[in-house]
């Protein structure tokens, strides 16, 4: 091994006084990153001159008494954050058991509101039977109403048009009875229009009958005829005028069940509109219930992420300092060796010199050169 020229000074000293299981524990220090800045801060004191042993010791107390505070700086910084681990991982723990609590509730509530939401469903569907029921019952009703008032409406015409034919045959037996008229004229007559209410009907039938009394008869029977033809007019009046009071009534009756009908189809449409909006608040409520627990999901994850990287942190940071705390005892180790070694070999050579005796034998890969000790002399 190749080794400095000031080393070599120190080494020749050692070498004086040495094993050979010595010389190559320098060697091997010298191999060693930190053994070889202990030997090199040796190495400068040597080089120095008039350097006391116990200048060297005192340098390496000081650096001994240096690792030895870093490594109890070291131990201070590690308990802090061995500590900060410690409260971490509960928190963390206790916050993703508080979120795994909140997405529980609301798959709860989410559950519940599906039920909710059937129950709100199956009540829209009946109340929609019921209003489509109800607008049916309208409709029919209306119906039967306008069928009602059609019937009225021809009851009246055909009221109308008996009277006229009546009048119109009354007239005929006065033309007959001056001789101006014929009682064909009075068959074609009646005969020439017909009716479709009962009782017109069967005033024509009885007006017929009495146009064929007259046509057999004798002519002074015109005047009873005319009397009964009046009779029947009126008594046409008569069933218009209860006919039209019938109509009035069934009109109101008709009114009042109609708006009872809208009140119910009314009633039915608000609470089909009341359904709708309840489902629509379940459905809202079912969205925020997914958005939580998606929230609370990704939070969950999140937690967990921040609980394995502060593991990590953790582990790295107990590795970091396991590692310093090792290299601190090789180092101090080594101190120590050193100590040793100057106890052991360099004091007792601390009054000899070391004269140089001749240059190196050659300038190549390995090469020597001679020393010698002499004892110093002491100063008066």
């Amino acid at each position: 091994m190749k080794l400095k020229l000031s080393f070599i000074v120190f080494a020749a000293l050692i070498t004086l006084c040495c094993t050979i299981s010595i010389r190559e524990r320098l060697e091997q220090l010298d191999n060693n990153e930190f053994g070889k800045r202990i030997l090199d801060i040796i190495q400068v004191q040597i080089n120095t001159g008039e350097t006391p042993v116990q200048t060297i010791l005192d340098i390496l107390m000081k650096l001994r008494e240096g690792l030895l505070n870093e490594q109890k700086n070291l131990e201070a910084v590690f308990q802090n954050s061995a500590s900060d681990c410690l409260k971490m991982k509960p928190q963390l723990k206790a916050e993703i058991r508080k979120y795994k609590k909140k997405k529980i509730a609301s798959e709860t509530s989410l559950t519940t509101s599906n039920a909710d939401l059937e129950d709100l469903q199956l009540q829209l569907r009946e109340n929609e039977k019921v209003h489509a029921a109800l607008k049916e019952q309208g409709e029919a009703l209306n119906k039967a109403r306008e069928d009602e008032r059609k019937k009225y409406e021809d009851a009246v015409s055909d009221i109308a048009r008996m009277r006229e034919a009546l009048k119109r045959a009354k007239e005929i037996l006065s033309q007959i009875a001056s001789g101006e008229s014929s009682f064909a004229e009075l068959d074609r007559h009646m005969g020439s229009f017909k009716v479709e209410y009962d009782y017109a009907r069967g005033l024509q039938k009885m007006a017929n009958t009495f146009a064929q009394m007259a046509s057999k008869a004798d002519p002074k029977l015109l005047n009873h005829i005319f009397e009964v033809i009046d009779r029947i007019i009126q008594q046409l009046g008569e069933n218009e005028f209860a006919l039209t009071q019938s109509e009035s009534v069934k009109t109101k009756l008709h009114e009042a069940q109609a708006q009872q009908q809208r009140t119910l189809i009314f009633d039915a449409s608000t609470k089909i509109q009341n359904v709708n909006a309840r489902i629509q608040d379940v459905k809202n409520r079912q969205l925020k219930l997914k958005n939580d627990i998606s929230h609370y999901d990704t939070s969950i994850q999140q937690k967990l992420k921040e609980l394995g990287d502060k593991a990590a942190q953790c582990k790295t940071q107990k590795n970091s300092y396991d590692q310093r705390v090792e290299s601190i005892h090789d180092q101090l180790a080594i101190i120590e060796e050193v100590i040793n070694l100057v106890h052991t070999h360099i004091e007792p050579v601390k009054d000899l010199s070391l004269i140089h005796i001749s240059e190196p034998t050659r300038q190549a890969e390995i090469s020597y050169a001679v020393f010698c000790l002499k004892k110093k002399k002491t100063k008066p």
